[in-house]
């Protein structure tokens, strides 16, 4: 790893499950395909700067404070 940083131009075809990269300022493309096994899960297959990338990602779900709604006070702790 490095502290590289590229931009990147992205297309998503979600009829063929893949995923354009384009560098900005070139003109190669990489293309990755993904698939979603289940709705909290994508999977992603690609080589990108010549090597291999399996990666999965797992959907986490929404913070305890955006789901609980606001509460002024508490005369007992919610978490204790």
């Amino acid at each position: 790893m490095t502290d590289h940083r590229e931009g990147f131009a992205i297309e998503v075809d979600t009829t063929a499950h893949t995923i354009a990269l384009i560098p900005i300022g070139t003109k190669t493309k990489e293309t990755w395909s993904y698939t979603q096994p289940t709705p909290e899960r994508l999977v992603i297959d690609a080589i990108h700067g010549g090597r291999y990338l399996h990666v999965t990602l797992h959907r986490e779900p929404a913070p305890l404070l955006v789901t609980r709604g606001f509460h002024w006070i508490n005369e007992i702790p919610f978490n204790h």
